[in-house]
């Protein structure tokens, strides 16, 4: 074959590789840009139009009508799609989904979440080691105020089958109110450290943690930390949780993984079953 022609296909080739290879990126950039990449930013999505909202008799029928249709669709790109189904246990039901949005964004009283509610809380598992041995820690977190007006997590419950261990916590130890920004590492640094224990449990009267013993002692070692799961009790007839879902798709990140139509009873089992009450 003649070498022109070998180079002019070389080229074409070269620039369709380049090309597809940009498109990836596009995509890619697409999907992080419209990724939930935090809590604070899944409420921020879940609260588009709160001001206007707020204030029906300060803005014009047009506009309020606008912002509810706006986030009417904020909130269902707010739910894993995957999860989305008609029935199944396993699965979000469709009509459910859809009862949620119609309930939270009402025209005439439309409901809201605060970083600071009381109303939901966050959990995830420790991987750790127990004298050179696997071991599997689940710990509880909730948002605190303390008397200066301060916002902090607060480890509220440690749990460990392995260890015999059930801790529980009454606002004392507590962390950064971003260390939810890099999943929660922040806690795990500050449990490694003995000296930050100790101190810890001297300002706060902490006399007694068979968990806190151990990491002093280094019998018990936190590895890493999986499972972050957020849950939300505050709106009313409902619970949901929030978890994780990383894929190349603009529905990704932090996305609704269960909803659960719920009575004030079954809201308080939903507590006990998780250790919180």
């Amino acid at each position: 074959m003649n070498k022109g022609w070998i180079t002019i296909i070389f080229f074409l080739s070269s620039m369709q590789a380049f090309g597809q290879v940009v498109t990836d990126w596009e995509i890619r950039a697409n999907n992080f840009y419209n990724r939930i990449k935090n809590i604070e930013f899944f409420m921020d999505r879940f609260n588009h139009g709160r001001k206007e909202l707020m204030h029906l008799s300060k803005i014009d029928t047009a506009t309020y009508i606008k912002k509810l249709k706006e986030r009417d669709i904020l909130i269902f790109t707010l739910f894993d799609k995957q999860r989305l189904k008609s029935e199944g246990d396993k699965y979000i039901s469709k009509k459910n989904a859809q009862d949620f949005i119609r309930q939270v964004n009402n025209p005439y009283q439309p409901q809201f979440l605060n970083f600071s509610d009381s109303g939901w809380y966050a959990t995830f598992a420790f991987e750790g080691e127990y004298k050179k041995k696997p071991i599997a820690i689940d710990c509880a977190l909730k948002v605190n105020r303390d008397l200066q007006g301060v916002y902090t997590w607060t480890i509220i419950k440690i749990f460990s089958k392995d260890l015999k261990l059930d801790d529980h916590f009454e606002n004392q130890l507590n962390f950064n109110p971003s260390v939810h920004g890099t999943d929660f590492m922040g806690v795990r640094i500050s449990l490694s450290d003995p000296e930050w224990i100790k101190e810890a449990r001297e300002s706060n009267k902490l006399l007694t943690s068979r968990f806190l013993d151990l990491l002093i002692t280094k019998d018990l070692r936190l590895i890493q930390i999986h499972k972050i799961t957020y849950h939300f009790l505050k709106i009313d007839n409902w619970i949901f949780s929030v978890k994780y879902v990383n894929r190349e798709s603009a529905n990704s990140g932090w996305l609704v993984d269960e909803l659960l139509s719920s009575s004030t009873e079954n809201k308080n089992n939903y507590l006990n079953s998780n250790g919180i009450k």
